[in-house]
């Protein structure tokens, strides 16, 4: 069914019992849990897999839709049909104060590039009351089993899962604090409490271990202007996190303090905790009483550039950690099977004007040499097993 309004279509899922899917509920399905790139895993989008556009002609030939799960080597980890391909699909906000309204999953008129379900779709406004012939949607509904019922309920609750008392953050090389992650996934996982800051940096490049680059911004992400807020060409932001950093460089960072760059699922893991939480603070809406973010046309809150590292504890995440939401994206490593050449950031920025992009699942690509005000990064290493960064 395609040309259906958003309200028709959660109409009809109220008629059958269900509901639309969070935008969360559908991508934890579609991506196996964040751990692949399409919902039949990482290999490349084929006429085998889903019903999509060609370089001849869309639909994979016939200029149209083709009849629900026609393509069997295409479904989800749990078996669901054309979760991309053949029309994308109607989501709802992850809370009742979110009222974001996004599509999902590609369509029969799009190319295999547009397929990949994690950050590939579009946000629709609330106001939206009109259908279009490449979107479609799916329902959802609580299941049957306890278990099944108290999952549904966590993932749509105001604060989910209560946070622990935050371990003793560990001293390391650089000025780094280390703190044990409290999700149970990453048992024996250390964070850096805070996104790298300008200091820290600077102390690697004076100690030889790294490259001045950052300091100098002398290649930026997409014009000019974005350099002038680069941290290191200011002498009063030895506290904020740095920024305008290729991906080379924050390895080089995390090698010399005993860590390295977390990857995508190590990184979600915290953030999201196990796949419950919208926001690295929970599931309440974005304000700037939780991140530094865009706030709707007001950089960095209104101060038009990053804050001081963890200057909003109300928006740490489960286990303690700074800015996991805002202030600087931060680059992840092993993002969904990619191949070097790319940089990947998660997280959300000072510049983001809209909530949504300072969800826990969402990320950007961009290549490793590029330089941007609005990323930096943080390091991990493995406490189980492994030396303790040295003094």
């Amino acid at each position: 069914m395609n040309c259906i309004a958003w309200e028709d279509a959660q109409e009809f899922c109220r008629w059958a019992g269900g509901r639309l899917p969070t935008d969360h509920e559908w991508m934890a399905e579609a991506t196996g849990a964040f751990s692949r790139a399409f919902p039949w895993g990482n290999e490349d989008p084929t006429c085998e897999l889903a019903v999509m556009g060609t370089l001849q002609e869309s639909g994979c030939g016939t200029g149209h839709t083709w009849p629900v799960c026609s393509k069997p080597r295409g479904n989800s980890v749990s078996g669901l049909c054309d979760m991309s391909g053949n029309v994308w699909e109607w989501t709802m906000g992850g809370t009742d104060n979110d009222p974001q309204r996004a599509i999902r999953g590609g369509s029969w008129g799009i190319g295999p590039e547009d397929l990949q379900t994690p950050g590939k779709g579009g946000v629709v406004s609330p106001e939206a009351d009109f259908g279009y012939q490449v979107v479609g949607f799916r329902c959802v509904r609580l299941g049957s089993s306890e278990a099944g019922d108290k999952m549904a309920e966590e993932m749509l609750a105001s604060e989910p899962i209560e946070r622990p008392a935050a371990a003793a953050p560990v001293p390391g090389n650089g000025g780094v604090s280390w703190m044990q992650s409290q999700v149970a996934v990453l048992d024996g996982l250390m964070f850096a409490r805070t996104e790298t800051t300008l200091a820290q940096y600077r102390a690697c490049v004076e100690g030889g271990a790294c490259q001045s680059g950052p300091l100098e911004a002398s290649s930026i992400m997409f014009d000019e202007a974005e350099g002038e807020a680069c941290n290191g060409r200011f002498k009063d932001r030895e506290d904020h996190p740095v920024n305008c950093v290729t991906l080379g460089e924050a390895e080089a960072f995390c090698a010399w303090v005993g860590g390295r760059l977390p990857t995508a699922s190590e990184w979600y893991g915290e953030a999201a905790v196990k796949e419950v939480r919208s926001y690295p603070w929970g599931n309440q809406p974005v304000t700037c009483h939780e991140a530094v973010w865009g706030d709707w046309n007001r950089p960095g809150c209104g101060r038009g550039s990053t804050w001081p590292v963890c200057s909003l504890p109300d928006g740490d995440s489960f286990s303690g950690l700074c800015d996991m939401g805002g202030n600087v994206s931060e680059m992840v490593k092993g993002l969904f099977g990619a191949e070097d050449g790319a940089t990947y950031v998660m997280g959300g920025d000072w510049r983001r004007e809209m909530p949504e992009f300072l969800r826990t699942d969402k990320h950007w690509v961009l290549p490793s040499d590029t330089r941007s005000d609005s990323w930096g990064f943080r390091c991990v290493h493995e406490a189980a097993g492994a030396d303790a960064p040295k003094e």
